[in-house]
């Protein structure tokens, strides 16, 4: 794959990172050892107060495109990440998450063999953080198989799709990227669901949304209440303006 980068559509790849410098080296050589190599891996720091600065400054400053904004939360940063991006497809990569090495290899031959789906998706496998003390796994649930991800993590998007569904928002109960998605259908885009493990995604106390997924059997469920919530929202908005 040494003329990859010749031929091959640039990928973006967008890390928000925000308190998390022990996941984020791992994270990070995750998406710089993919098999694909034509990537620009973007990181947006979002008022980290610990040594995430340092890392980059340290072990990755040839290798990434680094900025800082004020603490505004994971869409902003995100947002943040994807003004700055130049690729024709967009990548997300949470700051504690691992990538499979063919991660993005895999989806962009699926978006380039098939023209009609905008998006894909592919399955995540959740693991307790090695440095969580067991005594506390009880509480977490954290399911041994892969499961659908329906998140930022899994997706592969053409950038010009994205757009259409427009910036994430960061006021819904249930994340601000289910209800990015959910727009997204609402608009008619279409996705696509890969049968292959691309991520691995920590467990650990503080993910409350991550939390909040796992307490349902399927997905499916959060999608819906996710939608409910999305209407009333709508509902809401247009309330306001009369």
């Amino acid at each position: 794959m040494h003329n990859q980068r010749n031929t091959a559509p640039l990928v973006s790849v967008i890390v928000a990172a925000y308190n998390q410098c022990e996941y984020l080296s791992e994270a990070l050589e995750s998406a710089l050892d993919q098999s694909y190599q034509n990537m620009e891996i973007i990181v947006v720091d979002d008022g980290s107060t610990d040594g995430t600065a340092n890392i980059i400054s340290e072990q990755f400053h040839t290798h990434v495109k680094y900025y800082r904004q004020a603490n505004n939360g994971i869409a902003s940063a995100r947002n943040l990440g994807i003004s700055k991006a130049n690729g024709r497809f967009l990548a997300f990569l949470d700051a504690d998450d691992i990538w499979l090495s063919d991660k993005i290899e895999t989806q962009v031959d699926k978006l380039m063999s098939h023209p009609e789906y905008d998006m894909i998706f592919g399955h995540i496998l959740h693991f307790y953080a090695p440095d969580y003390p067991d005594i506390n796994k009880d509480k977490l649930k954290c399911p041994n198989m892969a499961l659908p991800g329906f998140t930022a993590t899994t997706l592969l998007i053409k950038t010009e799709k994205f757009h259409i569904a427009g910036a994430f928002e960061d006021d819904y109960q249930l994340g601000e990227f289910i209800n990015w998605y959910l727009k997204s259908q609402e608009l008619g885009l279409k996705s696509h669901l890969l049968n292959k493990t691309v991520a691995f995604r920590r467990v650990r106390e503080d993910q409350r949304n991550v939390q909040e997924e796992l307490n349902f059997k399927h997905y499916a469920q959060i999608i819906k209440l996710a939608r409910d919530a999305h209407l009333d929202h709508k509902i809401k908005l247009v309330r306001q303006g009369s």
